[in-house]
């Protein structure tokens, strides 16, 4: 008969347990991920691939935009939210350096992120690279 018992302490335990876990796991909120795409230009016209890359953070939804080569060239991004554009920034501010920019936005809206080549004014549609990603 003790072994009975025995087993049904363990039992009741283990169920205990089991419900406590469960309850811990419905009340708890999932961490924010942040999602993050990287665009990066691709070679073309003497460019070389990798010159102007863009960086989206879904987490505090930032923006930096990065020249990485002394080309002459600058960088330009077009952010897209839920399939609009939302603006267009260009940092132009030399090799090695970058540009930041902080936006705010509802959680779980679709970013497209384009992100090009810019010489003298003119954007150079061939080294345009597109990624996608969320809010």
């Amino acid at each position: 008969m003790t072994g009975i018992k025995k087993r049904g302490r363990v039992h009741g335990l283990v169920g205990s347990l089991v419900a406590a876990c469960t309850a811990v796991g419905v009340l708890a909120t999932p961490a924010q991920a942040d999602d993050i795409i990287t665009p990066v230009t691709w070679a073309t016209r003497g460019y070389a691939y990798g010159a102007g890359e863009g960086v989206w953070h879904s987490y505090g939804e930032t923006l930096a935009l990065y020249d990485r080569k002394a080309d002459g060239a600058g960088v330009t991004a077009y952010l897209f939210v839920n399939g609009s554009l939302y603006t267009q920034k260009t940092c132009t501010s030399g090799a090695s350096s970058g540009c930041n920019y902080n936006f705010s936005f509802p959680e779980g809206l679709s970013v497209r992120l384009d992100v090009c080549l810019e010489d003298d004014g003119t954007v150079i549609a061939e080294s345009c690279d597109t990624r996608y990603g969320t809010t």
